[in-house]
């Protein structure tokens, strides 16, 4: 009877046989980019860097005792920074599980072999190749910096033990509906923003220990409800893309979706109602699904541009919230004439007041995650002008959106533009929101002049 391999050692002949192939695609994609004259000049480029990072170290030296201020704060933020970390595992288990399960491990556990401990051996490697990279950028650090070598060991040791804690969730994360993510990310959001604000020391040690526990719940649904087709799409592109090659190549590499957000949507699969308000809502709901990346892009770098002046000033914080409503919209209506480049909208017949009306609805869901860092700075904030300011983020917001949504209807419809009007004013409401906060009177004013704007707006209608 043949003897079963070890997994140890079958994986370890996969992973030879893989560091090969890829080893001989990168020389065939650097001999087409480097000849000889170039690696000549390589060469003494890289002999000019080596050159100087001895130059920069005595440079540094003369900052000595900046650096032993910026080795005290690291000291007394390392376990702050540990709080902060869980985030960016949660927003990459967006569109990766972690974990490098590619189809090659997935077929050797149909095999005697089992998922866990395959699983196990990916986890290993990519803890080590970590920590070899977390060791590389210490070295270099304690080499050209005056920075004490036991706190640069004390953060490798840190970003070692996060990235462990972090993998079984990230894994099982990848899992669940964008909903469920969204609703953790915020969570976890909430509590570093009070964490921020009160400085409660023991939070950290509190986030670890959870963390810890949370790994052996976890452990015992690891494999339970896994899309493994996904998983391995996501891991085989992250294992053969390699930026060498698409530069030699000049070739994009993108990864092949056969498994998208929308095979698993409930929503999807039930019987569509054929009335205007559902057709419509359904088109958007997929539009905006395909073009999820760059949403998730633009919400986030505005969401953190909020919590960051936040901890500024009043002022800063109000002009980030007036920013945020004219970027957010301004992009939001470039989705909204780009809809109708779809080759669906350009066969089918189309109302403007129907799509404009179904679009509020989407638009507006964006900005709920807005409200996160908008509350919490009122709640610091807290004063009788609160409601009322509230009320106005909310007003000047959709004011700006209806005028910014009938100027692009105008121009889909191909009529003159009369917005010149509406287009100012609501800029002008955007100047009164950034000094609402210091002169409430601006607040009352404003609201009156919508109301007078709304009065006249119906006017026209019935005239």
């Amino acid at each position: 009877m043949m003897r079963q391999a070890p997994l140890r050692k079958t994986m370890s002949l996969i992973k030879k046989e893989r560091f090969r192939r890829k080893w001989d695609i990168h020389k065939l994609a650097l001999g087409v980019m480097i000849d000889k004259t170039t690696a000549i000049y390589l060469s003494v480029l890289l002999g000019y860097v080596l050159i100087g990072m001895f130059i920069f170290g005595d440079f540094i030296g003369d900052y000595h005792d900046q650096f032993i201020m910026i080795e005290t704060q690291l000291r007394k933020r390392i376990w702050f920074i540990a709080t902060l970390l869980p985030i960016a595992y949660i927003i990459q288990s967006f569109s990766r599980p972690g974990i490098v399960f590619s189809k090659t491990e997935y077929r050797l556990s149909l095999l005697p072999y089992s998922k866990e401990g395959i699983w196990i051996l990916c986890a290993a490697e990519k803890w080590l190749k970590k920590l070899c990279v977390y060791i590389v950028i210490g070295g270099l650090i304690s080499l050209v910096t005056p920075v004490s070598l036991w706190v640069i060991m004390g953060y490798i040791l840190m970003l070692l033990l996060i990235d462990m804690l972090m993998t079984m969730p990230q894994w099982l994360l990848f899992q669940m509906s964008i909903v469920s993510k969204i609703s953790v990310l915020t969570l976890v959001i909430i509590l570093n923003i009070i964490n921020i604000y009160y400085q409660f020391k023991p939070f950290a040690i509190g986030i670890i220990i959870l963390l810890i526990l949370l790994n052996i719940r976890l452990s015992r649904s690891l494999f339970a409800n896994v899309n493994w087709g996904r998983v391995t799409e996501v891991s085989d592109f992250q294992l053969w893309h390699m930026p060498i090659v698409s530069k030699a190549s000049d070739i994009k590499m993108e990864r092949r979706k056969l498994y998208s957000i929308l095979q698993n949507m409930d929503m999807l699969k039930s019987p569509l109602r054929y009335t205007k308000s559902t057709i419509h809502q359904r088109l958007w709901f997929i539009y905006f699904v395909r073009n999820l990346k760059p949403l998730i892009q633009i919400v986030g770098s505005l969401f953190a541009l909020l919590c960051l002046f936040m901890f500024i000033s009043e002022g800063i914080f109000h002009i980030g919230i007036a920013l945020a409503i004219h970027i957010y919209t301004t992009v939001i209506i470039s989705f909204f004439r780009g809809h109708f480049g779809n080759d669906l909208l350009q066969v089918l017949p189309w109302q403007l007041d129907d799509f404009r009306q179904s679009f509020v609805r989407w638009g507006t869901y964006g900005t709920l995650i807005f409200l996160i860092p908008i509350a919490t700075y009122l709640s610091l904030h807290a004063s009788l002008w609160v409601p009322l300011q509230i009320l106005f983020y909310i007003v000047v917001f959709f004011y700006m959106l209806h005028v910014k949504i009938l100027k692009a209807c105008i121009i889909l419809s191909r009529q003159p533009l009369e917005v010149q009007l509406d287009e100012g004013l609501s800029y002008l409401f955007l100047v009164a929101l950034i000094f609402s906060w210091k002169y409430p009177v601006i607040l009352l004013s404003g609201f009156v002049v919508l109301w007078l704007i709304h009065r006249m707006k119906q006017r026209q209608l019935f005239v």
